[in-house]
């Protein structure tokens, strides 16, 4: 519990962005139908604008809920320290916001039925791929934080495959990770190089 309270007072910006996941993840778990109006529609995205932000927080799985949770915990916290609250929260958004917006390109080629859809786990991957383009050598859990990159880039292509509704999602969780490891490394041309590891309490 300590860990826990420390963990939220050292990570503030990531702390706000898991309670906005947990709240909507209750509201989508308590009305599904709430995902009409919360989740991404590429038909709809500029008459309902608000989703490109609601969609970065939104999903009804808790499996999803808690790759999300871990992924912003265990990246995101360490993206926070290494850069700043306001950088790291930039990086949520812009991630999530370039993943929203290629629905427009590719959803139409696709075998898109008019459903919204769920890309949530887009930033989330965004602020991992930012984060290993940073710091590519440093070990988060046992692993490179480069190789978590391949994991999910891994992951994004086999779930697809598995599941045609999902397959609609692997582009834009793709562009998610594109966007954050760019993002990131421009950001490790311009800051100074820090060789110290970001440990997670």
């Amino acid at each position: 519990m300590n860990d826990m309270i420390e963990w939220v007072k050292e990570h503030p910006a990531m702390t706000v962005i898991l309670g906005l996941h947990a709240f909507f993840f209750v509201l989508l778990y308590s009305d599904p139908a709430a995902g009409e109006m919360l989740l991404v529609h590429p038909d709809e995205l500029f008459a309902r604008p608000f989703t490109l932000f609601t969609v970065m927080f939104s999903t009804g799985a808790i499996l999803h809920l808690i790759l999300n949770g871990f992924l912003i915990v265990m990246f995101g916290g360490r993206l926070e320290k290494a850069v700043s609250k306001l950088t790291a929260v930039g990086i949520f958004l812009v991630t999530g916001f370039a993943a929203s917006m290629s629905l427009l390109v590719y959803a139409p080629m696709m075998s898109w039925t008019g459903d919204t859809l769920a890309l949530s786990s887009a930033a989330a991957f965004g602020v991992t791929a930012a984060y290993a383009a940073l710091r590519p050598d440093e070990e988060v859990v046992r692993s490179k934080a480069q190789r978590w990159v391949i994991i999910l880039l891994i992951m994004n292509v086999v779930v697809s495959l598995q599941d045609p509704d999902l397959a609609m999602m692997a582009p834009g969780h793709t562009v998610g990770i594109v966007t954050g490891w760019l993002i990131g490394y421009g950001l490790k041309q311009i800051l100074p190089a820090s060789e110290e590891p970001i440990t997670e309490s």
